[in-house]
């Protein structure tokens, strides 16, 4: 009996620490499933590229001067790894917790320099990193895509002296100690949808200087053969920060390049689904509900017709995001400059908290408080019984000139009253307006925003 109460005991000592963990890690979940995108602390001040998470759990970051970070709890704890090559970092991509490859490279825009090039990978989840390529030799690799423990795509592109395109899409079955020529042309990006069907964008420089055509490729047999499905017919900029394709099926995929386009046959046609430049990154889950990031701004937008209508999410940063990672349509990642990690549980929507158990008899919006406010402030409002179980009720703000700048709700609602939290993030002082629509009832009131 004695053996036994001291096994017992032991066994509460055990224990108690993992519980701990257990509810901490619950309670972080819990505490932020209200605020659309909340920041994470990367532990760095270097400018991320990239982001990819293999499960929910662990994902990998890559940046300026060949930084890595990585996490094996969903970011609550990001470990920086040691690279070989202090080149910037473009991409990074996983098959499993072990085996990925990260690429990239240095852009220089001057024929006195040569652009250089990296290419590194590791079968440890990134306790070692082994050097692939680490050189100058006028291309950058944008993007890879690893398809086994041996095999792997890189795209190329630059200019020479000359002012001629160069670069290719190259393919690896041997770890990267040789690699053969996929698709000639400079290779900016491409997707794989699966182990043999992917989709390429390629480019070559025109007589008209420093301006290019491109190049839409498909592939169905792994990229032994690929063929052309659109040639560009008129001239664009030379622009190497911008271009990402992905498909969500074998016909409908999006591709960037600061505009977000959309095809619907496989490729061979592409209209814009959103009107704003400067997009730097998006992620789609399936055919219709996406997010993307900005080159120039810290906004995350989201839509779930397609691109048809976007709506903008609140989030907590202020700088830049380079690159959004969706696990699943709720939890996903957004990195960018200065090492800001965002993280969303929500699908970036905000939830609104309902207070109290009292059904209110009419639709009211309240004043926000405190207002005037700097950076922070919180509304009030409430929704009656009005013969439905519930209702969808979205709030949005928008600036003096009318421009929409935030979603704060959108969702269906039970009778009751509830309270969101306004996070301004970088919004400048000023006045806005915030309106809440029903089915059967809108309002609007003024803000003020002082910082």
């Amino acid at each position: 009996m004695k053996n036994l109460t001291n096994f017992k005991k032991q066994s509460v000592k055990f224990y108690t620490p993992f519980i701990i963990i257990i509810f901490a890690f619950a309670f972080l979940q819990n505490a932020y499933t209200g605020t659309g995108w909340y920041l994470q602390n990367s532990g760095i001040n270097y400018n991320l590229n990239s982001v990819y998470f293999v499960n929910a759990l662990t994902g990998y970051a890559v940046g300026d001067t060949g930084k890595i970070i990585m996490t094996t709890n969903g970011g609550i704890n990001w470990i920086q790894q040691s690279s070989p090559c202090n080149i910037e970092l473009l991409s990074v991509h996983f098959i499993n917790e072990n085996t990925g490859w990260a690429a990239g490279g240095k852009y220089y825009n001057n024929p006195l320099f040569s652009d250089y090039e990296s290419v590194i990978r590791t079968t440890n989840g990134g306790q070692n990193w082994i050097s692939v390529i680490c050189t100058s030799n006028g291309i950058i690799c944008y993007d890879i895509y690893t398809v086994d423990a041996n095999s792997a795509f890189i795209s190329t592109s630059g200019m020479d002296y000359f002012g001629h395109s160069t670069g290719c899409l190259f393919k690896t079955t041997n770890s990267g100690v040789n690699w053969q020529i996929s698709i000639s042309d400079a290779c900016r990006t491409f997707h794989f949808l699966n182990a043999n069907t992917g989709w390429a964008v390629c480019m070559y420089l025109t007589d008209v200087l420093n301006m290019c055509k491109r190049k839409f490729f498909m592939t169905t047999n792994a990229g032994a053969n690929w063929f052309v499905t659109k040639i560009d017919s008129g001239y664009s900029n030379f622009n190497p920060y911008y271009g990402s394709i992905r498909f969500l099926n074998g016909t409908t995929g999006y591709f960037n390049d600061g505009f977000l386009k959309k095809t619907t046959n496989s490729g061979y046609n592409w209209t814009n689904c959103d009107s704003t430049y400067n997009i730097k990154s998006f992620y789609f889950v399936n055919p219709n509900t996406g997010w993307v990031t900005g080159w120039y701004n810290s906004q995350i937008r989201k839509t779930t017709n397609g691109g048809s209508n976007w709506t903008i999410q609140q989030s907590q940063n202020t700088n830049h995001l380079y690159s959004v990672y969706m696990v699943d349509a709720l939890t996903g990642y957004a990195v960018g400059a200065n090492g800001t990690i965002v993280k969303t549980v929500t699908g970036g929507v905000t939830s609104a908290e309902k207070i109290g158990s009292e059904i209110p008899a009419e639709f009211e919006l309240k004043q926000n408080y405190p207002n005037p406010f700097n950076s922070i402030t919180n509304i009030k409002f409430q929704i009656p019984n009005v013969g439905q179980s519930s209702q969808t009720v979205t709030i949005k703000v928008f600036d003096i000139s009318g421009k929409e700048v935030v979603t704060l709700v959108n969702e269906k609602l039970n009778p009751g009253t509830y309270e969101v939290k306004f996070d301004s993030g970088n919004l400048p002082s000023g006045i806005y307006f915030y309106r809440m629509e029903t089915e059967k009832f809108s309002e609007t009131k003024k803000l003020i925003l002082l910082k």
